[in-house]
């Protein structure tokens, strides 16, 4: 389902005619026509207040996604849960771009450190079972 589409099936489950429509978002009638019958796009502003008025999102209006709900009305119904940033997170949003490419490169320094240390030890226990073993 397109815009125009989309448009008039919101327009008409509100029992809207086009006129009210217009009028609540302070256009002409002929426009709200026009975009129901894909003669015109909105700019925008008008899609935002077209998906404010409907409470509907700006991606079910486009034709998208089948999902009506904005993104913070899910959140608030708890639908989607909204995963809170870790600490490295939260600070690496405030580095410039450089300064993170610098954190990233800090950060595999340290998981092939961590690897490195992994296989010393796991080579040293089997080593030690190695000379446990000609003991015996």
């Amino acid at each position: 389902m397109d815009f125009a589409e989309r448009l008039k099936q919101l327009r008409s489950e509100s029992n809207l005619r086009q006129e009210d429509l217009a009028t609540i978002i302070s256009m002409h009638r002929a426009t709200i026509g026009k975009y129901e019958t894909n003669e015109r796009f909105p700019d925008k502003e008008t899609l935002i207040a077209l998906s404010k008025f409907f409470n509907v999102s700006v991606d079910y209006l486009l034709g998208i996604t089948d999902i009506r709900l904005p993104a913070e009305e899910l959140i608030k119904k708890g639908t989607v849960k909204v995963k809170e940033p870790t600490e490295i997170e939260k600070i690496s949003s405030e580095l410039s771009e450089r300064e993170r490419q610098e954190l990233k490169n800090y950060a595999n320094y340290l998981h092939t450190k961590s690897k490195l240390s992994d296989s010393s030890k796991e080579s040293s226990a089997t080593s030690e079972n190695t000379e446990k073993k000609k003991a015996n």
